[in-house]
């Protein structure tokens, strides 16, 4: 019997749960035309991040920076850039980045990309998002 009982606790706590894997995820991008500028609106979803349960309230935070590549393949490092904080009473987490760019005239009709470099704050995690978008003269 105390052998039946130590092999189903040790079953229990073999089987314990695997922490979430962060994930920047349906990312979309589009500019539109302002006179001589172009506006460029982003987004991208985050999940996985480690949350801790402080007095009922689960929290999180990630940092993000966007990059920007134009078509020759320049790079702008950090066209944006922060911290999101998650709190609440659920634990199943997800998080918005928003990014409005303004572009200015020197920024030219062809195809760009941004990347979204997530990073868990709470453990060492870090994840990448590529989204292709056009800028496209009327």
């Amino acid at each position: 019997m105390k052998k039946l009982l130590v092999i189903l606790v040790l079953l229990l706590f073999s089987c314990s749960k695997e922490e979430p894997k962060l994930e920047v995820f349906s990312g979309e991008a589009f500019a539109f035309q302002l006179d001589t500028t172009w506006e460029l609106n982003s987004s991208a979803r985050i999940k996985g991040f480690k949350l801790l349960e402080i007095e009922e309230n689960y929290t999180g935070a990630v940092d993000y920076k966007v990059s920007l590549y134009s078509p020759a393949n320049d790079t702008i490092n950090d066209v944006d850039f922060g911290e999101m904080q998650y709190q609440d009473e659920e634990d199943n987490a997800e998080l918005v980045i928003d990014v409005q760019i303004e572009l200015d005239s020197t920024f030219k009709s062809g195809d760009y990309k941004l990347e979204y470099i997530v990073s868990d704050k709470n453990k060492s995690d870090i994840d990448t998002l590529a989204i292709d978008f056009k800028l496209e003269a009327y």
